[in-house]
């Protein structure tokens, strides 16, 4: 019993002894407990964090930056994300998920959206955004219109049949079942015309 008593007052000092652990910024764990910032509001704030997680944290976060060129005119590049958008980028996510602590399976439900915007004559900005079923009210609270933002994508035209894209986005493959960074360059000058595996 007096032996039972010394390893349980043991291990009680020892767990003292262990720090908490917060979850951080960058989808890693921190001995710090931190304030999480509030969602991105708008498509400006949204490169703005994405540039900010990648100087803060480099590897580590998710969050990326990816730009390109095609040899495409705007107007036909234009054309392709729009059908691209509307295809591809408006469907609803259901998967389950191990829920920790009673290992019962839940189902998350992810509902996406994506409209196109034309900010002049040759640029233009594709926005893709998320929700999810059953948020926390706080959470739902500090949603923007539209659901959070999850790829921010501008289009610029530069002449002579040449069209740049930039895509600012975050957590690429766990959503859509492959890195869609390397699919929107062939969304984009039509050599692709399929979705990704998660989105029939």
């Amino acid at each position: 019993m007096f032996r039972k008593f010394i390893i349980l007052t043991f291990v009680f000092m020892l767990m003292g002894c262990i720090p908490d652990l917060y979850r951080d910024s960058s989808g890693g764990f921190t001995t710090k407990k931190q304030e999480i910032p509030p969602p991105s509001q708008n498509p400006n704030e949204f490169r703005a964090e994405i540039k900010e997680r990648m100087q803060k944290y480099g590897k580590k976060t998710s969050a990326k930056v990816v730009s390109f060129e095609t040899n495409l005119p705007y107007n036909k590049l234009y054309n392709n994300m729009n059908t691209v958008g509307l295809k591809c980028l408006n469907f609803i996510l259901k998967t389950d998920i191990e829920e920790y602590k009673y290992g019962m399976k839940i189902q998350k439900v992810a509902r996406y959206n994506s409209y196109i915007k034309k900010i002049s004559s040759n640029k233009a900005t594709l926005v893709v955004q998320n929700s999810y079923d059953n948020m926390e009210p706080a959470v739902k609270k500090s949603m923007p219109k539209g659901g959070f933002y999850h790829f921010v994508i501008d289009i610029e035209g530069k002449g002579k049949g040449l069209t740049s894209v930039t895509v600012y986005g975050d957590s690429p493959k766990r959503d859509f079942g492959e890195n869609i960074f390397k699919v929107f360059p062939k969304w984009a000058d039509g050599s692709r015309t399929s979705c990704t595996k998660y989105i029939k």
